[in-house]
């Protein structure tokens, strides 16, 4: 009877220990996940481009400026505060004689720096990628990390060679009127046309291929010149994955305390 109150007494107290060790893991998890949400947060965001390539978008018949290549070069990397905010800006090694405030350009600066840069850039052949527009007139530049972008239209199909628009320059994330910080940025190019007293007639209403394919953004917002419009995108913080982690750990101490107490009434 004294021995197998003793393996009982062994086992309870092996079964403490287990639940202790348990305890210690699950304390250091819970304080190491939300100690660290930034980080977390900043590994696992990513944002896009999408170029909205219409002549007279805003018309009821907007022409889409198919055919036309693009390309986007990163001139500046972004730190990302808790918020999710650009806390500050990093002039790449490469474009260091082109540094900039980044973040307090004036328009007029922008442009400035976009022209700059598009020459270095063209004459250097240093585009990060280059994508064509589809037969809606929407291109999109997908797994971008925070930071300054030139964009520039390297390409022009035949049909759309009467179009113009200059080199600009847009942010990831990019943020609204209100403040909101947003990952998937739609720009809108300022096009002119060469006979501007006498453009083309736009398509038949039906013709162009309506936004909805799957590299397209679906219809944006209406906006004037190259301010991005953006739609929201949530990355997983800390407090998102620790709470897997809880659960779990905490249905595991529940049975080993249901163990203990079972051997106890033994």
């Amino acid at each position: 009877m004294a021995d197998t109150r003793n393996e009982q007494r062994g086992i309870a107290a092996r079964l403490c220990g287990i639940l202790l060790t348990c305890m210690v893991m699950l304390t250091v998890l819970t304080f190491t996940a939300f100690t660290t949400p930034t980080r977390i947060a900043q590994a696992a965001t990513v944002g896009s481009i999408t170029i909205d390539a219409r002549w007279d978008r805003e018309s009821a018949n907007p022409v889409p400026l198919a055919g036309d290549t693009y390309a986007i070069v990163r001139i500046a990397s972004a730190d990302i505060d808790a918020n999710g905010a650009i806390a500050a800006y990093h002039t790449l090694d490469r474009f260091a004689d082109y540094d900039r405030a980044w973040g307090s350009l004036t328009a007029s600066g922008a442009n400035a720096a976009a022209q700059q840069l598009a020459t270095f850039v063209g004459a250097q052949d240093q585009y990060d990628a280059s994508r064509i527009v589809n037969e809606s007139g929407f291109v999109t530049f997908s797994g971008l990390e925070a930071g300054v972008y030139l964009v520039t239209r390297t390409g022009i199909a035949d049909a759309n060679a009467a179009y113009h628009c200059d080199p600009f320059l847009t942010y990831v994330p990019g943020t609204t009127e209100n403040g909101g910080i947003l990952w998937n940025v739609v720009v809108e190019p300022k096009f002119g046309y060469d006979n501007t007293e006498n453009p083309p007639s736009p398509p038949e209403p039906g013709t162009p291929e309506k936004p909805g394919t799957p590299d397209t953004p679906g219809t944006p917002s209406d906006n004037t010149g190259n301010t991005p419009t953006v739609t929201e995108q949530t990355a997983r913080t800390g407090a998102a994955i620790v709470v897997p982690i809880t659960v779990g750990f905490g249905a595991l101490v529940f049975g080993l305390v249901l163990m203990v107490a079972r051997h106890r009434q033994r």
